[in-house]
């Protein structure tokens, strides 16, 4: 098994999204690096592939939910329904070891609470149903990995959440992270919550009394050499001037994420760590006002793709199944 091409579910996400779309302009090249298989709905990719002049697919397509009329640019329940049941089947497939990765396309939250899955997103998702709440979030554009001690809450709640448990559960995945795409010794740096790092205790006192406690215990526990807190501002500047960091830790979403969107010319990659399989994603949405335009850009799913490829490599070099 271990010479042959990895086995890759894509999930479809939200049919009235450019999801469907990048999977049919991608697959020709998808087809070359792994055996896809697609959890979805036929008559959507049918759809897209006769609205769009795209060639169908040819792999095999599970199809957990019932059929759902593609409306593209159209929010709605069941859309968003069906597209909580390709992820559940999704992971029900890698955890019972029939592939060897998740690749996700994009849904839509609103859609999502709509069709009566209460969740903030893809990750809380896979949490749930992998029984795994310690998973992270690690966001790729180009130079530039961010692994989110915080992920999906309000700006409000931020400062509340960040506790010496998140932040060495950001550490810990981080870490794991960079071994798992190859990566070995890694630069690990930490952002501070408080801009300038709180200027000694000025505005807020997180730094002092939990990130940099939390950092030099994991340190002295681990063996590492993680640098920070530091402001993310100067950091960033840093960061895209030397290259000098593999991954930065970051306290909250917008903090990591306007960073690597700047980075990443959309090719960004989301990659969930602390789980027992494999899951990465595109980085962007379902783009509900260019859907079924034929516009849509393709080149994340394909780094997504390259990433899981990756990461599968990896776990077949240090695990026997």
């Amino acid at each position: 098994m271990h010479h042959t091409l990895p086995t890759i579910a894509f999930t479809l996400g939200d049919v009235n999204g450019i999801g469907p779309e990048i999977f049919l302009k991608a697959y020709p090249s998808i087809c070359q690096h792994c055996q896809p298989i697609v959890i979805g709905d036929r008559a959507a990719l049918e759809f897209y592939a006769a609205r769009l002049n795209l060639p169908m697919v040819t792999c095999s397509i599970i199809e957990p939910s019932s059929p759902v009329t593609p409306q593209p640019g159209t929010l709605c329940a069941q859309a968003g329904k069906a597209s909580a049941e390709f992820v559940i089947t999704a992971i029900e497939q890698a955890m019972a070891h029939t592939i060897d990765a998740i690749v996700t396309l994009p849904l839509n939250k609103e859609a999502l609470h709509l069709g009566g899955y209460h969740y903030a997103g893809h990750t809380e998702m896979l949490g749930e149903y992998t029984g795994s709440p310690t998973q992270s979030m690690m966001l790729v554009g180009g130079d530039v990995r961010v692994v989110l001690a915080t992920t999906h809450i309000a700006l409000a709640d931020v400062a509340a959440a960040i506790t010496p448990t998140t932040v060495e559960r950001a550490l810990v995945n981080a870490y794991a992270g960079m071994a798992e795409i190859g990566i070995r010794n890694p630069r690990i740096a930490v952002c501070a919550l408080n801009p300038h790092g709180s200027d000694g205790g000025i505005f807020g006192n997180e730094e002092q009394h939990i990130i940099a406690p939390t950092v030099l215990a994991f340190d002295a526990a681990h063996g590492t050499n993680t640098i920070g807190p530091l402001p993310a501002d100067s950091l960033f500047a840093h960061l895209a001037a030397e290259k000098c960091y593999d991954a930065v830790v970051c306290m909250y979403h917008d903090q990591g994420l306007i960073p690597v969107k700047m980075a990443a010319f959309g090719m960004g990659v989301n990659i969930t760590l602390g789980l027992p399989i494999i899951r990465t994603s595109v980085d962007h949405g379902t783009a509900y006002p260019i859907a079924g335009k034929g516009i849509a850009r393709y080149e994340s799913l394909l780094q997504a793709t390259e990433y899981a490829i990756r990461i599968i490599r990896y776990r077949r070099s240090v695990y026997v199944r």
